[in-house]
């Protein structure tokens, strides 16, 4: 089991990665090559901190249905929601 200094390296490549997609986010299967590719590590040590950032709410991960009627998962840096209201100064 990797260290928690060590799970902290692979949860930083991942937002890195991410931050530097266009939109912040992409394909979670394309997210997992990229950031295996870069550093090296098991699905297994990729799946832990995936989920911690998942859970911690720093990344959100939805479906989006493609042209082929086929669903796709997409993961996204969380990027907090607005009321929508204008607030007085």
């Amino acid at each position: 089991k990797p260290s928690s200094a060590a799970s902290d390296v692979y949860k930083r490549q991942i937002l890195n990665v991410l931050a530097e997609s266009r939109l912040g986010s992409m394909a979670s299967n394309e997210l997992r090559t990229a950031v295996m590719q870069e550093i090296g590590c098991s699905d297994r040590t990729y799946n832990r901190a995936y989920s911690e950032l998942v859970r911690s709410g720093e990344v959100t991960k939805c479906t989006i249905r493609q042209r082929d009627g086929r669903n796709k998962w997409y993961s996204s840096l969380y990027c907090s929601e607005t009321s929508g209201k204008v607030q007085k100064l």
